[in-house]
Protein backbone atom coordinates (compact mmCIF):
# COMPACT_ATOMS: atom_id res chain seq x y z
CA UNK A 1 0.00 0.00 0.00
CA UNK A 2 1.28 3.40 -1.00
CA UNK A 3 2.72 5.42 1.78
CA UNK A 4 2.64 2.52 4.48
CA UNK A 5 -1.23 3.01 4.62
CA UNK A 6 -2.57 -1.06 5.44
CA UNK A 7 -6.12 0.10 6.18
CA UNK A 8 -6.50 2.42 2.93
CA UNK A 9 -8.60 1.38 -0.17
CA UNK A 10 -6.41 2.08 -3.55
CA UNK A 11 -9.02 4.01 -5.63
CA UNK A 12 -8.51 3.41 -9.37
CA UNK A 13 -7.78 6.25 -11.30
CA UNK A 14 -10.43 8.01 -13.32
CA UNK A 15 -10.52 7.27 -17.58
CA UNK A 16 -10.23 10.23 -19.28
CA UNK A 17 -11.48 8.72 -22.09
CA UNK A 18 -14.56 8.18 -20.31
CA UNK A 19 -14.44 11.79 -18.78
CA UNK A 20 -13.55 13.62 -22.48
CA UNK A 21 -16.67 11.50 -24.24
CA UNK A 22 -19.51 12.44 -21.35
CA UNK A 23 -18.84 16.19 -21.96
CA UNK A 24 -19.04 16.17 -25.60
CA UNK A 25 -22.24 14.45 -25.08
CA UNK A 26 -23.47 16.59 -22.17
CA UNK A 27 -21.94 19.47 -25.28
CA UNK A 28 -23.50 18.07 -28.09
CA UNK A 29 -27.30 17.64 -26.10
CA UNK A 30 -27.27 21.16 -25.00
CA UNK A 31 -26.24 22.33 -28.93
CA UNK A 32 -28.96 20.12 -29.97
CA UNK A 33 -31.51 21.93 -27.92
CA UNK A 34 -30.23 25.27 -29.22
CA UNK A 35 -30.59 24.16 -32.65
CA UNK A 36 -33.93 23.11 -32.26
CA UNK A 37 -34.24 26.79 -30.64
CA UNK A 38 -33.00 28.24 -33.79
CA UNK A 39 -34.96 26.25 -35.83
CA UNK A 40 -38.03 27.36 -34.22
CA UNK A 41 -37.29 31.24 -33.93
CA UNK A 42 -36.12 31.16 -37.85
CA UNK A 43 -39.70 29.21 -38.70
CA UNK A 44 -41.47 32.05 -36.65
CA UNK A 45 -40.03 35.17 -38.45
CA UNK A 46 -40.09 33.30 -41.65
CA UNK A 47 -44.02 32.81 -41.34
CA UNK A 48 -44.46 36.82 -39.80
CA UNK A 49 -42.32 38.09 -42.18
CA UNK A 50 -44.78 41.09 -43.09
CA UNK A 51 -44.50 42.07 -39.18
CA UNK A 52 -40.89 41.89 -38.45
CA UNK A 53 -39.02 44.94 -38.60
CA UNK A 54 -36.10 43.56 -38.35
CA UNK A 55 -36.84 40.44 -40.75
CA UNK A 56 -33.80 40.51 -43.14
CA UNK A 57 -31.03 40.97 -39.61
CA UNK A 58 -33.35 38.06 -38.12
CA UNK A 59 -32.85 35.50 -41.26
CA UNK A 60 -29.69 36.43 -41.36
CA UNK A 61 -28.06 36.07 -37.99
CA UNK A 62 -30.14 33.15 -36.60
CA UNK A 63 -28.41 31.10 -39.94
CA UNK A 64 -25.30 32.48 -38.75
CA UNK A 65 -26.41 30.92 -35.61
CA UNK A 66 -27.30 27.67 -36.92
CA UNK A 67 -24.08 27.28 -39.25
CA UNK A 68 -22.08 27.56 -36.00
CA UNK A 69 -24.02 25.37 -34.16
CA UNK A 70 -23.48 22.56 -37.40
CA UNK A 71 -19.65 23.81 -37.06
CA UNK A 72 -19.07 23.15 -33.38
CA UNK A 73 -21.26 20.11 -33.44
CA UNK A 74 -18.77 18.52 -35.95
CA UNK A 75 -15.95 20.21 -33.79
CA UNK A 76 -17.16 18.03 -31.21
CA UNK A 77 -18.07 14.24 -33.11
CA UNK A 78 -14.26 15.29 -34.32
CA UNK A 79 -13.09 15.83 -30.48
CA UNK A 80 -14.45 12.17 -29.37
CA UNK A 81 -12.20 10.46 -31.83
CA UNK A 82 -9.14 11.75 -29.78
CA UNK A 83 -7.40 9.33 -27.55
CA UNK A 84 -6.37 11.73 -24.70
CA UNK A 85 -3.86 9.15 -23.41
CA UNK A 86 -1.74 9.86 -26.32
CA UNK A 87 0.41 12.64 -25.85
CA UNK A 88 0.09 13.48 -29.79
CA UNK A 89 -3.47 13.79 -30.12
CA UNK A 90 -4.10 15.57 -26.55
CA UNK A 91 -2.24 18.26 -28.82
CA UNK A 92 -4.46 17.70 -31.79
CA UNK A 93 -7.28 17.26 -29.30
CA UNK A 94 -6.73 20.91 -27.39
CA UNK A 95 -6.56 22.98 -30.49
CA UNK A 96 -9.53 21.57 -31.71
CA UNK A 97 -11.19 22.30 -28.31
CA UNK A 98 -10.05 25.62 -28.81
CA UNK A 99 -12.40 26.18 -31.82
CA UNK A 100 -14.65 24.49 -30.75
CA UNK A 101 -14.74 26.79 -27.60
CA UNK A 102 -14.76 29.66 -30.13
CA UNK A 103 -17.20 28.14 -32.24
CA UNK A 104 -20.09 28.38 -28.78
CA UNK A 105 -18.50 31.77 -27.95
CA UNK A 106 -19.31 33.27 -31.49
CA UNK A 107 -22.77 31.34 -31.13
CA UNK A 108 -23.01 33.19 -27.87
CA UNK A 109 -22.88 36.47 -29.10
CA UNK A 110 -25.07 35.57 -32.28
CA UNK A 111 -27.81 35.06 -30.39
CA UNK A 112 -27.75 37.32 -28.15
CA UNK A 113 -27.60 39.86 -30.90
CA UNK A 114 -30.96 37.70 -32.27
CA UNK A 115 -32.55 38.38 -28.47
CA UNK A 116 -32.15 41.83 -28.33
CA UNK A 117 -33.43 42.74 -32.20
CA UNK A 118 -36.40 39.75 -31.76
CA UNK A 119 -39.97 40.81 -32.03
CA UNK A 120 -42.24 40.24 -28.88
CA UNK A 121 -45.49 39.32 -29.56
CA UNK A 122 -47.66 42.08 -28.24
CA UNK A 123 -51.62 42.06 -27.12
CA UNK A 124 -53.49 43.94 -28.83
CA UNK A 125 -53.93 47.43 -27.55
CA UNK A 126 -58.11 48.86 -27.59
CA UNK A 127 -58.28 52.35 -27.25
CA UNK A 128 -60.19 53.45 -24.03
CA UNK A 129 -63.42 54.70 -24.80
CA UNK A 130 -64.42 58.36 -24.78
CA UNK A 131 -68.34 58.25 -25.02
CA UNK A 132 -70.03 59.52 -22.15
CA UNK A 133 -72.79 57.16 -20.37
CA UNK A 134 -75.58 59.00 -19.51
CA UNK A 135 -78.47 57.09 -18.02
Amino acid sequence: MPNGCSGCVERPTPDLNVYQSRKTLAQGMMDLALFTANAHQLRHVWETKSHQPYFYFSIVFISVSILFQIAVGIGLIWNYRYDIKNEEEIRHAYRNNNYTLLGIFMITIVNVLISVFAVQEQAPVFPESTTDCVP
